[in-house]
């Protein structure tokens, strides 16, 4: 007999009491010992008001943890840089830095409160993923030291929503809510990026002259010529998180309900301003792979409204801010060989194979990016291939790019176990199409865009909503059960081998 999946415990309000005493606690803590410096004192209020609110909904486990969180790692770099400008410098090292990963760190509460259901080839996954970055983060440690600590937290919270998701009851409405959360943050940071080009907002500008970055990676400081990173840090992860929402608003018109195709072309428009072109080609690789695995006549609807689209964006941009910077860098994807930006890549490359030969065990996280800046050398800080697969074979070495990629593989298996449900159909699709966006892109292994990601690589996974007592499920793993499945008899067949 069928019986339904048990669910999370109920909420204890005493355990949401002491969470907030605990944090009150270390904040005055915290407060004290710093009385005497307001930067340390502002950000440590930031960190709060963005970390808080995620534990408390974890706790509750509100359906609004997850929608929660794709927000808070979208606004909290702009938190800081509008910080920092309140309180008149740039702080390199800010506690809100970390927000994002600590709020992530509260899909543990639901994730441990009941047992750990994930499907074989997710375990599978998992396991390779987690021993590649073990690796790296282990190999980093020992080279790179603090700066890998950040790194390795960066990229091991954001993993965290594949158990989460995996370990729910299969819900479509609820996978339905996750996706419309990441349409409308995206709608906002859209929004904002088309004001941040227009009027270069002073914290904005501030950070980029301090950061040293105006010039070659986003821009110069001035209205009309920034690079958009609207409340990112870069337009590589602004770019990333756009193009994750804008892949299911193109593919399902009930992922773009309420803000519709203009939703859609704001989206596009700012995604264009980031002037990434990798982020273009993975949408596009993203979008023909939902295609591929549809059936024909959802192929036709989304062809479609990729047409719709692109001849609404393309009659409008001449009348657009940056069109001449769009056109530009579209014309130079024709004339690679007179590039700059391909160029440096082609030279970068040409040293690559060199570099991967002589240091095969990799030089570990928190070689290059953001996590540099925690270096005590500042002549380490942003260095290595930032670029891509460049960049991963550099710092996860043979061994950690291997099973790096095992894992995306074994990921795309795990999700097509389940194209035969029909409720899980769409999400599977969007999961291939997200998985094939972020093979193409792999601008880094941590950050906003990849959490988003995962989040939809996610939508599939699920415990079913009814249960079988007679046999456990052979697509499923139970991580407090040996990992061969056992027969467990029902209570009746029980009470008959006692007779006997």
């Amino acid at each position: 007999m069928a019986q339904r999946e048990e669910a999370l415990e109920a909420p204890d309000k005493g355990k949401v009491f002491l969470i907030l005493a605990a944090f009150f606690v270390v904040a005055l803590m915290l407060m004290r010992r710093t009385s005497q410096d307001t930067a340390v004192q502002a950000q440590l209020l930031g960190l709060a008001f963005l970390v808080l609110p995620a534990f408390i909904l974890a706790q509750a486990d509100s359906k609004y943890l997850v929608p929660y969180l794709v927000f808070v790692w979208a606004i909290a770099p702009e938190v800081r840089r509008i910080i920092d400008w309140i309180q008149g410098g740039f702080y390199p090292q800010s506690y809100i830095a970390v927000a994002p990963i600590v709020a992530t760190s509260s899909l543990a509460i639901p994730v441990f409160r009941q047992r750990i259901v994930v499907p074989v080839l997710l375990y599978k996954a998992l396991a390779s993923i987690a021993l590649a970055v073990g690796y790296a983060g282990l190999v980093g440690y020992i080279r790179n030291e603090t700066p890998a600590v950040f790194e390795f937290g960066g990229t091991v919270a954001p993993l965290l929503v594949l158990l989460y998701a995996s370990g729910r009851p299969m819900e479509p409405k609820e996978r339905d809510f996750w996706v419309l959360s990441i349409v409308y943050v995206a709608l906002g940071v859209a929004a904002y990026g088309i004001i941040q080009y227009i009027f270069a907002p002073a914290w904005d500008t501030m950070w980029m002259r301090a950061a040293g970055r105006q010039i070659i990676a986003i821009g110069r400081p001035e209205p009309y010529e920034i690079r958009v990173f609207s409340t990112f840090g870069s337009p590589l992860q602004c770019s990333l998180f756009l193009l994750t929402a804008l892949v299911p608003m193109l593919v399902e018109a009930r992922w773009r309900k309420a803000v519709g195709f203009v939703g859609a072309g704001v989206i596009a428009y700012t995604l264009l301003l980031t002037i990434t072109r990798t982020a273009w080609v993975a949408m596009v690789a993203g979008i023909l792979a939902y295609v591929f695995v549809s059936r024909f006549g959802r192929r036709v609807q989304v062809l479609a409204a990729i047409l719709l689209l692109g001849a609404g964006i393309w009659l409008a941009l001449p009348y657009l801010p940056g069109y001449e910077t769009v056109s530009e860098r579209l014309t130079g994807m024709t004339n690679l060989s007179e590039d700059t930006s391909m160029t440096a890549r082609t030279a970068i490359l040409r040293t690559f194979w060199d570099t991967i030969v002589a240091n095969p065990v990799g030089s570990g996280m928190g070689t290059y990016g953001v996590a540099t800046r925690l270096a005590a050398d500042p002549r380490r800080q942003n260095t290595g291939f930032d670029n891509g697969y460049i960049g991963l074979a550099d710092s996860y070495g043979w061994f950690g790019l291997l099973m790096f990629l095992r894992g995306l593989w074994l990921l795309v298996r795990s999700v097509r176990e389940y194209r035969l449900d029909p409720e899980r159909d769409p999400f599977v699709r969007l999961s291939v199409a997200m998985m094939v966006a972020y093979a193409v892109y792999t601008g880094s292994a941590y950050g906003a865009g990849v959490f988003v990601l995962l989040l939809g690589i996610s939508l599939p996974f699920g415990t079913p909503r009814l249960t079988r007592e007679i046999q456990q499920d052979p697509l499923y793993l139970d991580a407090a059960q040996p990992l061969r499945p056992r027969r467990v008899p029902s209570a009746q067949a029980a009470r008959i081998g006692r007779a006997r």
